[in-house]
This record gives structure tokens, sequence and C-alpha cells, in this order.
């Protein structure tokens, strides 16, 4: 069995780097794997943390930005080689179960029963597989043992007289 201690994985060498698949043969090149796979998910997180930052003060920004173009009658606005305007789009509703069940609710009427059908039938259709996934989540710690502890009787100067 592998070793569930960090200070085991922290203890292979840093200076492989796995990059093809399949390559893990034995246990070191797993541990390894294992190792670089935890490192960049860890990087990989601190940037995504960064950039949620960055995006929420752009789209703050880029929301002033149209509103000011708007009320100003602004068609157009060049910056260096950029050209920035304010596009209007039709964005269509997202298709979800919900929505899907009510709009053929809505389509059918009064015979529910149609729609409860082709809404099973569409699903059925669609299908659904197994997918295998790794997952990473922090280890719970382990419960510290309860002890007892056995204190000694005092003795009271009134129980000594």
């Amino acid at each position: 069995m592998i070793a569930d201690d960090t200070e085991s994985l922290m203890s292979t060498s840093d200076n492989e780097e796995i990059t093809t698949r399949g390559s893990i043969t034995s246990v070191h090149d797993f541990k390894d794997s294992v190792k670089k796979m935890c490192q960049l998910q860890d990087e990989m997180k601190a940037l995504a943390a960064n950039r949620k930052v960055m995006n929420d003060e752009a789209n703050t920004i880029k929301e002033d930005i149209k509103d000011y173009m708007i009320q100003n009658n602004v068609t157009v606005c060049n910056y260096d080689t950029d050209e920035i305007f304010v596009n209007k789009r039709v964005k269509a509703g997202s298709l979800t179960r919900v929505s899907l069940r009510a709009a053929l609710q809505s389509h059918f009427g009064e015979e529910s029963r149609t729609a409860t059908d082709a809404f099973d039938y569409i699903i059925n259709e669609l299908g659904s597989q197994e997918v295998l996934e790794l997952k990473r989540a922090k280890r719970k710690a382990e419960p510290k043992p309860k002890t007892t502890t056995v204190r000694a009787k005092k003795t009271r100067i009134a129980d000594a007289i």
C-alpha cells in the first residue's frame, strides 16, 4: 500500500518531470506524478484567485464605460490600435431541465401528460454515461483519542480531623 504521509511524497526528486501520458510505471513515478499534479493545482488555484479579482475590477470598469458611452451618445472610442463600441445582440435563454419542462407544458397546455412524456423522451435520448475522474480533497484530521485522566483525591482538612 502507498503511504498517505505527505512527507513520503515530498521526498521524491524534483528533477524528473512527468510529461507523457502513460509514463507511470512504478511507485516512484506515481509519487512524482501526484506531487506534480498537486503543485500545479495549487498554482492554478492561486492564479485563479488573482484572475477573479482582476476580472471583477475590469467588469466594473467596463460597465462604467458602457454606461458613459450610452448616456453621452459616444458611438466609438479609439484607444491605441483598438476601437471600443457598444454592441447590441440578442441572447437566447438557457436550456435547462426546468426551462425545457416549463416550455413543453406551456406548448402542450392542458395535456400535461403529453408534455411529461415528451420531456422524458428527450432526457432519455440524451442518455448518460459514467465518467471516472480524479478528485482531490483535504484529508480530515483524525480525531484525537479521548484520554481519561485519573485525579488523586485531595485530602481535606475536615476529613483529616
